[in-house]
C-alpha cells in the first residue's frame, strides 16, 4: 500500500512564507490573490496582470518563487483550495 504524497501547504501560507523576498510587483499579485482568491483562480496570468498593471512575466515569476512550475500550477492548486473550502474537495480528487 503507497502513501498518500503529501499536500502543499495551503497558498495563503506559502505566500505569508515568502512574502518578504518577493519583488514590488509580486507583492501586488500576492495581495489581489490573498483579497480575492475566488476571482482570482479564474484569471488567466495575462488578465490578472492587466488588472494589477503588472508584466505577464511577473506573474509567472511570482507563481515561481512560491515554488511552482509556472502560474497553471498555482491557480490549479487555488481551484482545489476553493473546492474543498466549498465541500467539492471529494469531485475535484475524483477529477485529478
Amino acid at each position: 500500500m503507497t502513501s498518500p504524497a503529501p499536500s502543499r501547504p495551503r497558498l495563503a501560507d506559502l505566500i505569508r512564507r515568502h512574502y518578504a523576498a518577493l519583488t514590488k510587483s509580486q507583492r501586488a499579485i500576492a495581495d489581489h490573490i490573498v483579497k480575492d482568491p475566488k476571482g482570482a483562480a479564474f484569471l488567466s496570468a495575462k488578465e490578472l496582470a492587466r488588472m494589477i498593471d503588472v508584466s505577464d512575466a511577473s506573474v509567472v515569476r511570482f507563481a515561481r518563487a512560491l515554488g511552482y512550475d509556472g502560474y497553471p500550477d498555482l491557480v490549479g492548486d487555488l481551484k482545489q483550495e476553493i473546492l474543498v473550502a466549498a465541500g467539492w474537495g471529494g469531485v475535484a480528487d475524483a477529477a485529478t
